[in-house]
């Protein structure tokens, strides 16, 4: 150990050497404070020591080297002085042990030359000898309180040798050498016994903080963990001007898995997505469970096409007959919106739309345009065909197109609530108007579960989502009623119509048709209203 605490510098291919420490359990922080709170104790020590020392010269004029004695007394009270406002920053380097070690050793060297030149043994500060070693103990780790204790012998002897009259008897100079042994043997054990206690305290610390950022089942980081770690490589991207990718990871259907083949298989097939994305990925990259069947990768150093040939070798890896098939979705990080929520917002709707698609895929839905030039490149039996492939190809992407402008314009202009879920209910399309009744933006709403933006109205909304998924048939006319978080408080009524979204016989997901008709169900409880009154009064 370089100091009473190890220092670690965090190196660039050491995933672990940025993980973020909860608060609480960041064990440089305890260092600082100690080492503040050691060297302000032992500078106004050695201060109060020394002006002892001051007070003693000045009362004995007559004594030898006091003009000498006097003014390098008063140096180190001034150098003690000014050092004193600077201990802050001595306390924050990665060489304050050093400091200090240098700063008992220059004490007993001056201690001891202040006692040599004053009466030798016979001089009362004789004992602040003791000084160094105690101050060694408290904090320097063993081979620095062994240098300590030696030196400070070595200074003692020296004083006793080099004194032509000794004036106290041999039993009371060999009694305090005896007493500056064992004070560096205890100094010795102290040391030795703090450092495996701090030593301890360390790998508890490590572990405490393990088990707070990761995940128990899958070994990734946590969600907390993991969007710290998103934030500093953003942070490091930026300064280095570097590229950043993230690549969004969900498991198609597990939620049919878990109820088909049991919690068990589930948390099995969990384990063994992250532990596949762990071993595939670069010892540099980050990857974490964000969600009960969500994982994320942060890229770093990676572009676009990058993450597309890393989010593919992960497709292909993840593909097993024992587990569900995977969606991945990717980003890079927009340069003119560089910041953790729009990367995340890019990835999540790239996998929305892979998962709307078909799943099991590992390409954003936008890059399926690169199929076309793989067409191209199919041979035909004559340049005739190939044209009308391509006119066929420029005629449905103008269809496409179309029917997407048409949505959208309805949707923006709809009075009506519009959306699309996915098999696991979570919200892939949806309109300002049902964005609205949800009580909050679209782009807030989209990839969240319908669970987790209107919670209340779940529990009765849950079985008729359920209903259509199972039983590939709509649910009409269904009333909702409850409170939403944009209106807490006041009771609204919703029709609700939902309809099952299928691909070749497969049902993909659920549209969604809501009209609020709260105003209506009071025009039309009005005159019941009215008549139940009456017939009280009668």
């Amino acid at each position: 150990m370089s100091s009473i605490f190890k220092e670690r510098s965090p190196k660039r291919d050491d995933p672990g050497s940025v993980t973020s420490k909860p608060p609480g359990i960041d064990g440089e922080e305890y260092a600082r404070r100690f080492w503040l709170h050691y060297l302000h104790v032992g500078i106004l020590v050695f201060i109060g020591e020394a002006v002892c020392a001051l007070v003693y010269f000045v009362l004995t004029p007559h004594g030898p080297h006091r003009v000498f004695l006097i003014t390098l007394t008063s140096v180190v009270i001034l150098a003690l002085i000014s050092t004193f406002p600077r201990a802050k920053r001595y306390a924050s380097t990665g060489w304050r042990s050093h400091y200090s070690f240098g700063w008992t050793l220059a004490a007993g060297i001056i201690l001891a030359t202040s006692i040599h030149l004053d009466r030798g043994t016979d001089s009362p500060i004789l004992f602040f000898l003791v000084l160094p070693i105690v101050c060694a103990a408290l904090a320097l780790e063993v081979r620095q309180v062994i240098v300590c204790g030696i030196a400070t012998l070595g200074e003692f002897i020296y004083i006793w040798l080099d004194e032509p009259v000794i004036n106290r008897s041999t039993s009371e100079i060999s009694m305090f050498a005896m007493l500056l042994v064992g004070l560096v043997v205890i100094a010795v054990g102290v040391s030795t016994a703090r450092v495996r206690l701090l030593d301890d305290e360390m790998s508890l610390r490590t572990n405490l903080t393990s088990m707070a950022t990761t995940d128990a089942l899958t070994g990734c980081l946590n969600h907390g963990a993991f969007y710290e770690r998103l934030e500093v490589e953003i942070n490091r991207a930026l300064r280095q001007n570097e590229s950043l990718s993230l690549l969004m990871i969900d498991i198609d259907f597990f939620k049919a898995f878990n109820d088909t083949y049991g919690h068990s298989a589930g948390d099995d097939a969990l384990e063994s997505v992250g532990s596949t994305l762990v071993e595939l990925s670069r010892s540099f990259d980050v990857v974490g469970r964000i969600g009960g069947d969500e994982f994320a990768v942060v890229l770093p150093a990676s572009s676009l096409a990058d993450a597309s040939v890393i989010a593919l070798r992960m497709s292909k890896a993840l593909t097993s007959p024992k587990r569900p098939t995977v969606s991945i979705g990717f980003a890079s990080l927009d340069p003119l919106e560089r910041d953790a929520k729009q990367l995340v917002r890019d990835a999540d709707r790239s996998l929305y739309e892979v998962k709307s698609s078909g799943r099991g895929r590992s390409a954003p839905l936008a890059s399926s345009t690169s199929s076309k030039s793989e067409t191209r490149n199919v041979p035909f039996e004559s340049d005739t065909d190939l044209k009308m492939v391509e006119e066929h190809v420029r005629a449905a992407d103008r269809a496409a197109a179309e029917a997407l402008s048409i949505l959208d314009a309805y949707q923006s202009t709809s009075i009506v609530g519009l959306g699309f879920v996915d098999r696991d209910f979570r919200i892939v399309r949806i309109n300002p108007m049902l964005a609205a009744i949800h009580g909050g933006s679209v782009s807030d709403q989209l990839g969240r579960t319908v669970e987790e933006v209107v919670p209340t109205l779940w529990p009765q909304l849950e079985p008729n989502y359920q209903f259509v998924l199972d039983t590939n048939s709509p649910v009409a006319n269904r009333e909702v009623s409850g409170e939403t978080s944009s209106d807490p408080g006041v009771t609204r009524t919703w029709l609700t119509n939902l309809y099952p979204v299928t691909i070749e016989n497969e049902v993909i997901g659920v549209g969604i048709v809501v009209l609020d008709i709260t105003d209506w169900k009071r025009i039309d409880d009005g005159p019941n209203s009215l008549h139940r009154t009456s017939v009280n009064l009668l």
